[in-house]
């Protein structure tokens, strides 16, 4: 078994509430290795995309500590936070994230631009043909549909090959042909090293990962792996309704 030392991403205990409210994460683990692919599901409101951006360093745990490629995050300045962001971990967010006055090309060199990975025109070229956009490098977000728009935010992160990718519903505005098209390109990206640990609501997508973790009132209620997209829908049907119990 790995060392959790040697694994790209590792959160131990980490809890949160937001405001000091009622907390919306509880004593969450979870470890990924190198080249593993993680689905999280849950009902809504379980803690899922607060899960994912504890993380990747966007909120603070209250509680727990996270490593990211050797780094522990809590003990980081905001500075070093956000070099290691930019060097070593790609996003994509719920709502794209893009910025309007750059173009689809320009968007998925965004790290290069700012110091980062260096990406060359013609692999962010490549990366925007694989998310099926040939011929769309000079186009702006404004021009394009949600769904393409959530292509160039995929294309973006997987471009400059982070050695963790974060990605919360990244499937949310595509069809089931892209859809199919993105889970193929996170499947070869962990086929070659990155770890990722993706939000999802949709059991086709999760089938795809390695495992599945399901929150519920911000706990881990229980984990899969191999499982069919209709046996993961009948789980979490069942969850929603309170019908299984907690591993």
């Amino acid at each position: 078994m790995i060392s959790t030392l040697e694994a790209p991403l590792v959160a131990q205990h980490v809890s949160y509430r937001y405001g000091g409210g009622t907390p919306v994460l509880e004593d969450v683990s979870l470890v990924g290795e190198a080249g593993s692919w993680t689905a999280v599901m849950g009902p809504s409101g379980a803690g899922k995309s607060t899960f994912l951006y504890c993380c990747a360093g966007l909120l603070k745990p209250e509680l727990g500590e996270v490593t990211v490629a050797g780094c522990a995050l809590e003990r980081m300045k905001e500075r070093d936070l956000t070099r290691l962001r930019r060097d070593h971990i790609g996003f994509v967010f719920q709502d794209y994230n893009l910025v309007p006055a750059f173009t689809c090309l320009q968007n998925v060199m965004l790290s290069d631009l700012f110091g980062g990975p260096k990406i060359d025109t013609q692999a962010a070229v490549g990366a925007l043909a694989d998310v099926g956009l040939s011929g769309y490098a000079n186009k702006y977000p404004a021009d394009m549909s949600g769904g393409q728009r959530q292509r160039v935010s995929i294309a973006r992160a997987l471009a400059s090959c982070p050695q963790v990718l974060f990605a919360d519903e990244p499937t949310g505005a595509l069809d089931t042909r892209s859809s199919r098209t993105v889970m193929n390109l996170f499947r070869t990206v962990a086929t070659r090293g990155t770890t990722i640990l993706m939000v999802t609501h949709d059991p086709n997508v999760a089938a795809c990962a390695d495992r599945v973790m399901f929150l519920v009132d911000g706990c881990v209620h229980s984990t899969c792996s191999g499982e069919s997209a209709a046996n993961i829908a009948g789980r979490l049907a069942l969850m929603s309704e309170g019908r299984v119990d907690r591993q």
